[in-house]
């Protein structure tokens, strides 16, 4: 016991030097991880823009084939897309998608549904919430062409194509191009973001 006592006594703990050494370490690895992990989030987010646009692009797709195979017809509910050949633009909503397909006379909606939380629907209502909006371009013969993801009129992401006119000329159809760009949902028209310099 005494032996013990004599060890515990003598025994020393980590000097100053020793301690600010290793917080330097610790402060040097945090600076060189910090600036990649807010790269890592933006990719990651950026990423799940992209795959959201391509969910609702392919779940709208299949509500469009379907729609036309049982013989509704196409009723343009939404702004034309200036020379889109009768392509036009809606915002992806249930009531909206549901009025774009009628059938018989007078028109009625579709009774599929688009969109809702029961599990019998091609897509969840909830894929969108707050400022976010989709907007799903239409052929005149019914099928969904392309996606445009945004964040109030700021374009997070797109899929699929565009009708002509949708963009200016020679500007491409892509999340690369069009990423932090303006949508103007009336007019279904996708323009490149716009970068100013710093003023000095």
């Amino acid at each position: 016991m005494q032996k013990l006592r004599e060890k515990l006594k003598n025994k020393k703990g980590f000097t100053l030097v020793e301690m600010i050494v290793v917080l330097a370490i610790i402060g040097i690895l945090i600076a060189l991880i910090a600036p990649n992990m807010a790269r890592i989030i933006k990719d990651g987010q950026e990423t799940s823009d992209a795959a959201k646009a391509k969910t609702v692009l392919t779940a709208a797709q299949a509500f469009g084939t379907r729609q036309v195979a049982n013989g509704h017809a196409v009723t343009p509910t939404a702004a034309l897309v200036p020379g889109g050949d009768g392509a036009f633009v809606v915002e992806v909503t249930n009531t909206a998608m549901r009025g774009v397909y009628t059938t018989g006379t007078p028109a009625a909606a579709t009774t599929d549904e688009f969109m809702n939380n029961s599990g019998n629907a091609y897509l969840n209502a909830n894929v969108v919430s707050g400022d976010d909006h989709l907007y799903v371009y239409i052929s005149k013969e019914g099928a969904a062409m392309g996606i445009v993801y945004t964040n109030g009129t700021k374009i997070k992401a797109v899929a699929g194509f565009a009708p002509g006119g949708a963009t200016a000329t020679g500007v491409s159809f892509d999340t690369a191009t069009l990423k932090d760009g303006t949508f103007t949902p009336g007019t279904g028209l996708c323009a490149r973001a716009v970068v100013t310099p710093p003023t000095p």
